[in-house]
Parts: C-alpha cells; sequence; structure tokens
C-alpha cells in the first residue's frame, strides 16, 4: 500500500512539475527527486551513527568503572537523590545507603549468605504453590461472574440503544 502511494505521488510530480515548484524552470523534477534520495540516506546515515555510536559508548563506558578489588553487585534507585547500593569487596557484601551527599553503611554481610535467583518463575511457583488450590479456584470464579455481569449490562445498553433509533 505505502509502495503504490509513494509511485502515485512521484507520477503526479512529474504530470505537474511546472506549478509545484515556484523556484523556476530550471528546477527539475530529477534534481527534486535526487536530493529527495540524497536527503532520506544522509538522514539515515546520522540516525545509524548515533545508534551504533551510543551502543560503542555504553559497551566501553564499563572499561573506566570497573575497579580490580571492588565490584557493584545491585542498585536500587528509590528517587531522584536516593539510592542502595550492594558492593562487593573481597568475601563481604557491603549494603550502601546513598542519599544527596550523604553514604552510610547499613549492613555487612559475608558473600555466601547472598543467594542469587536462577528462575525466577520457579521460585514463584514454589512459594505460591499452596494458593492455587481453594483460593485461586475461588478468585477465578469471582472473577467470571464479575465479568459476565459486565456483559450483560453491556448487551442491556445495546438492546436499549437500538430501541431508541
Amino acid at each position: 500500500m505505502t509502495g503504490k502511494t509513494f509511485i502515485q505521488i512521484l507520477i503526479l510530480m512529474l504530470a505537474i512539475n511546472q506549478r509545484v515548484y515556484a523556484a523556476g524552470m530550471d528546477y527539475s523534477i530529477g534534481r527534486v527527486i535526487l536530493k529527495m534520495i540524497l536527503y532520506l540516506g544522509i538522514i539515515i546515515l546520522v540516525l545509524f551513527m548515533a545508534m551504533y555510536g551510543a551502543k560503542f559508548v555504553a559497551k566501553n563506558s564499563k572499561r573506566f568503572v570497573t575497579s580490580r578489588y571492588m565490584k557493584i553487585v545491585d542498585v536500587l534507585n528509590l528517587g531522584a537523590n536516593f539510592k542502595i547500593m550492594m558492593v562487593e569487596i573481597d568475601n563481604l557484601i557491603y549494603v550502601i545507603a546513598l542519599a544527596g551527599n550523604s553514604i552510610e553503611l547499613i549492613d555487612k554481610l559475608p558473600k555466601d549468605s547472598i543467594v542469587q535467583i536462577d528462575d525466577f518463575q520457579e521460585h514463584l511457583t514454589k512459594y505460591t504453590s499452596h494458593f492455587k488450590g481453594k483460593h485461586m479456584n475461588s478468585l477465578y470464579k469471582n472473577l467470571d461472574r464479575i465479568l459476565n455481569r459486565l456483559d450483560t449490562i453491556n448487551d442491556k445498553e445495546e438492546v436499549d440503544n437500538e430501541e431508541d433509533r
């Protein structure tokens, strides 16, 4: 559909090129199309350069932030000027609060006490499996009942609107 529309516009421009452009007679439609293609190519080139340049900068900026002795395990942003960070130094993990211009140590934990969750869905089903029986069935029944009521209300409104016409 888009290609067909583009071709129709080009044909229309060729048919009425004398009346469309106010630049004068020496300005041909071939030059206009060539300049349009050239400008579109330049715009696409600039966009690709910006995209790949941003990826390159992001990839290489990690090199400047890394350290031999410290590693940032996790960062939790809680606002514009408040963060909680977990920093690994040797075999200890320090939980640090950063607020504005102040830094406070919240806790110091051994590295072995931090467990990394590999599969979130597995742990979620482990802790929610006892809810699936009675609670989930009653929840689904309540949702079905509510949705059916909404459908009947909408159907009644549609019938009323049709009768009014």
